[in-house]
């Protein structure tokens, strides 16, 4: 007799079913032509994080000069090819920052912790091929001179994103 003495310290017995009920919805991959619309695409979708910023969006690099704090930024900071040692092309590692802008240090560290976390777990693809990691990078928190509203003085909290995914090594 096949003796298995784990199976009956399981609620569900050693032969129960796997339990029933709906299926969970499949996760949204966001998509873009670049790293940076797949993360725009993500961020439209972020109703939680949208609404932690004064207008709910994010600039590329900077925001008019009429933006009320707390906003967001973000600019693809490098981007480095390799070769795709386990596939067939080649790898393309985009860094990108986001950078939030706030009135307040504390301000400015609570959205980018919030902002951060969430956007560890998103689901991107490029070009129709999904992302192969979205890795979390350095993070600094300073004063910005001049990027708050009207020229003046705020805090910015940044962090950095590497997101890695294949590419057409001929089309680049």
């Amino acid at each position: 007799m096949f003796n298995a003495p784990w199976a009956f310290n399981s609620p569900l017995g050693f032969n129960a079913p796997p339990p029933s009920g709906p299926e969970p919805p499949e996760p949204v991959l966001y998509d873009g032509g670049s790293v940076l619309e797949a993360l725009s695409a993500w961020w439209a979708d972020q109703t939680d994080l949208r609404a932690l910023v004064s207008d709910g969006l994010v600039w590329h690099a900077e925001a008019p000069e009429t933006t009320a704090e707390p906003y967001a930024t973000y600019l693809l900071a490098a981007e480095t090819e390799r070769d795709g040692r386990t596939t067939d092309g080649a790898i393309l590692d985009s860094l990108v920052q986001i950078s939030i802008h706030a009135e307040t240090d504390a301000q400015a560290v609570a959205i980018r912790k919030a902002v951060r976390k969430a956007v560890l777990n998103a689901r991107l693809s490029v070009d129709g091929e999904p992302v192969q990691h979205v890795l979390p990078g350095g993070q600094t928190t300073g004063l910005g001179e001049g990027l708050g509203l009207g020229g003046r003085d705020c805090w910015v909290a940044t962090f950095d994103l590497e997101i890695a995914h294949s590419i057409d090594s001929d089309s680049e």
